[in-house]
């Protein structure tokens, strides 16, 4: 769980530090969050695996890659009429995984994501990390579920985001 190295683009000399803008000298790695996307399926797909909610070799119908939901289009950039749940992560079904993702309960879905450290500061022993953004479901609309399974509707860091991946590979363990 130790962290070697990081690094940011662009850089700064910190002999020099007045001379470059708050921008350049943040550590982007802790402080700026943004929409993970199709990252975040792993973890979705774990979540129902652990829940046993899904079988890896299960079928889900993928409507060919379009997938109206409560008035919102849902759209795969690859058509297929349907495909295994291990086929949806292998070919980042966003229609799959939406689908998957109305099987697991709202407080349970929220409750792993905070397990996986969404909405949650590391602790790492630097300042400026910001907490990130997790929706509680009491504050999800008709599809924020569905959305946040193909990653949108939330908002993470890259340390939070190698933090999940590195507990999602170690059997659980976040570090």
């Amino acid at each position: 769980g130790e962290i070697l190295a990081m690094t940011n683009a662009p850089s700064f000399d910190p002999s020099n530090y007045n001379e470059y803008s708050d921008w350049k000298r943040r550590n982007r790695v802790l402080t700026d969050t943004y929409e993970p996307g199709s990252t975040i399926k792993s973890i979705i797909v774990s979540i129902l695996l652990e829940e046993k909610l899904a079988r890896g070799n299960e079928w889900v119908n993928v409507e060919n890659g379009v997938y109206r939901r409560r008035g919102a289009l849902i759209r795969d950039t690859h058509k297929f009429e349907r495909l295994t749940v291990q086929g949806v992560l292998e070919q980042s079904s966003n229609v799959g995984i939406s689908k998957l993702s109305d099987r697991i309960p709202e407080d349970l879905f929220y409750k792993y994501l905070r397990d996986f450290g969404f909405g949650n500061k590391t602790k790492i022993d630097l300042s400026g990390e910001a907490e990130g953004n997790l929706k509680k479901p009491d504050t999800y609309s008709m599809v924020s579920k569905s959305s946040m399974s193909y990653g949108y509707e939330i908002g993470v860091t890259p340390l939070q985001m190698i933090t999940a991946f590195a507990a999602l590979v170690n059997g659980g363990s976040l570090l």
